[in-house]
């Protein structure tokens, strides 16, 4: 910017001072009025080229973003389409509800159902629990010896032994 200023006070003076010069110095005058004014042009025109540098610069950028979406948006893509392609060939599936229908290889399970219609509550292995009516619910276990008892039905005991992996299920049922 203060080329251009520089510039453009040289040129006015020029413009002042070119009257009181000979024709000799007008035509040098002329000349580097011609200079200036070139020189000025190359200025505005590496003016523009810096601006067009910076654009390309910012679209590349952007580009580059919508590029790396667009390959992310493929890869999800092939993914579905191998689970489709699964689904497809009818090919055996699992589905587990984690911690309901899985536990570790070290653990066995009890599940107990309660259609009893109140809240019943059970102790199993020394612990207390309590199930709504129509509650069922998964309790992980260590193999070995498990022992269950409802509360409101005195007098009767469960137990016995238990291995890794097994799952064991007691329905407590309203007394008739």
């Amino acid at each position: 910017m203060t080329l251009t200023k520089s510039l453009l006070g040289a040129l006015m003076a020029i413009g002042l001072a070119a009257p009181a010069l000979a024709d000799e110095d007008s035509k040098k005058a002329v000349d580097k009025i011609d200079q200036l004014s070139k020189d000025l042009q190359a200025l505005k025109d590496s003016l523009k080229i810096d601006a067009l540098r910076e654009g390309a610069k910012t679209i590349d950028s952007k580009i580059d973003l919508l590029d790396k979406d667009i390959q992310e948006i493929k890869k999800d893509l092939k993914d579905m389409k191998e689970i489709r392609r699964r689904l497809a060939d009818g090919g055996p599936s699992t589905s587990l509800r984690p911690g309901f229908d899985s536990a570790p290889s070290n653990q066995a399970r009890v599940r107990i159902i309660n259609a009893h219609p109140f809240e019943m509550s059970v102790i199993l292995n020394g612990f207390s629990y309590r199930l709504a009516p129509g509650e069922e619910r998964l309790f992980g276990v260590q193999p070995g010896q498990f022992r269950f008892e409802v509360l409101q039905i005195p007098g009767v005991h469960k137990g016995g032994e238990i291995v890794a992996g097994e799952t064991k299920t007691f329905t407590i049922y309203p007394i008739q």
